[in-house]
């Protein structure tokens, strides 16, 4: 019971300091990696911690020693998180500070892109509408098929090219209606009862509204991320009447993703932590690449996976991933690459660069990807969609900067 009475400690710390930092700084607070690092590990570490500990069960039968010993390390990384977060400085965005440069062909050849891709997603979902239909409330069903769209039509690469453009038009228009062309693959989230486009949307949202100097109570923010969580209780509400039972489903979203951790502790396999450092570096290039020269990469949800006795799949987390490793140094030092990876991001946006801003807002919505599933594996990527799809974006930085005689 001590580390329960520990992670009750850790959210009471976590919230007074929101709730202080908050009054201070409203836009400044939300603009600082560093909250919700710690935000998204008080949810879905600290959280089930506090489940399995206080009922003694795992949703993977684990042992009660493997209980103790996860909760332990994912203690840990909560406390490295919130020790991040009170050194952090929060500052605030003033987007008329920024270096613009304004070329109108880019411009306007940007919004041409953005909504043609918006017209293309349309027209993906409108010929596909009857097998859509067909399968509406069979998860399994639904997941076969949204993967075959996105992997024939490059749906996920395309939105992504959405968000990209869309931030750089809103940062350098001022300009937030642009987010309406998002709206067909919230659609597609709809009508898959999916979460991702959903969630990427709504932190571009949040982002582009704080700064432009809207602030947002941070119940708003959980409520948010409850509702993003939600949708597996609504997944199978089709098939017969919806019971206010399956709203409890909402919080096994996190109770299920730290469960691999879990899994991962008890299995005797491991990890290689040289080929995961590796592979992450090696996405920020197409990923071709990396199989070319060094075949596919396997992750450790490959262990997980063959491990699970639920028949669904749970996902991942920072912790299964740092344990995963089976080095005990390793696991020590790995929230301070998360800790290391948000100063940075910190400092991108604070650069007044446009591809600084941008990779700030990507990072941002692969961060609850990265606490539920792998930091490696997902790091770098926001780096390779920058590099690859907003590469006139940097131009235009680098040619500010040199303009302006800024470092």
């Amino acid at each position: 019971m001590p580390l329960v009475y520990f992670n009750a400690l850790l959210w009471i710390v976590s919230l007074s300091l929101f709730s202080i930092r908050y009054r201070r700084s409203p836009q400044a607070f939300y603009l600082n990696y560093f909250f919700f690092i710690l935000f998204f590990s008080l949810f879905y570490i600290s959280l089930p911690i506090c489940v399995a500990l206080i009922s003694g069960t795992s949703s993977v039968f684990a042992s009660e020693q493997t209980i103790f010993a996860t909760a332990t390390i994912g203690s840990y990384f909560v406390f490295v998180f919130l020790l991040s977060y009170i050194i952090s400085a929060d500052k605030a965005f003033k987007l008329e500070r920024m270096t613009r440069i304004r070329m109108r062909w880019i411009i306007f050849s940007s919004k041409i892109i953005v909504i043609a891709i918006s017209l293309y997603v349309c027209f993906i979902l409108m010929i596909h509408l009857t097998d859509i239909l067909a399968i509406y409330g069979r998860r399994g069903q639904q997941a076969l098929f949204s993967y075959y769209l996105e992997t024939t039509y490059k749906i996920k690469p395309l939105f992504m090219v959405s968000i990209l453009l869309i931030t750089h038009l809103f940062l350098s228009q001022k300009k937030g209606n642009y987010l309406i062309l998002l709206l067909p693959f919230i659609g597609y989230d709809l009508v898959f009862s999916g979460r991702t486009y959903l969630f990427a949307v709504l932190v571009l949202f949040f982002i582009v509204r704080i700064i432009q100097g809207r602030s947002f109570k941070l119940t708003h923010l959980v409520m948010a991320l409850l509702l993003v969580a939600s949708i597996s209780a609504f997944r199978n509400s089709s098939q017969g009447s919806f019971e206010l039972e399956r709203l409890i489903l909402i919080f096994y979203e996190f109770i299920y993703t730290f469960s691999s951790a879990h899994l991962m502790y008890e299995s005797p396999l491991a990890q290689d932590f040289l080929h995961s450092v590796n592979y992450g570096f090696f996405r920020v290039l197409p990923s071709p690449v990396y199989s070319l020269f060094f075949g596919d990469y396997v992750s450790y949800t490959k262990i997980t996976g063959d491990a699970n006795p639920l028949g669904w799949g749970l996902a991942g987390s920072l912790v299964a991933e740092a344990i995963s490793f089976k080095n005990l140094f390793i696991t020590m030092i790995f929230p301070f690459f998360i800790v290391i990876y948000g100063v940075f991001m910190n400092y991108l946006l604070r650069s007044k660069t446009y591809s600084g801003v941008i990779l700030f807002v990507i990072s941002l919505i692969y961060l609850q990807q990265i606490v539920r599933y792998s930091f490696f594996e997902l790091a770098s990527y926001p780096f390779y969609i920058v590099l690859f799809f907003g590469f006139h974006i940097i131009l235009i930085d680098l040619y500010s900067l040199k303009r302006n005689k800024e470092h």
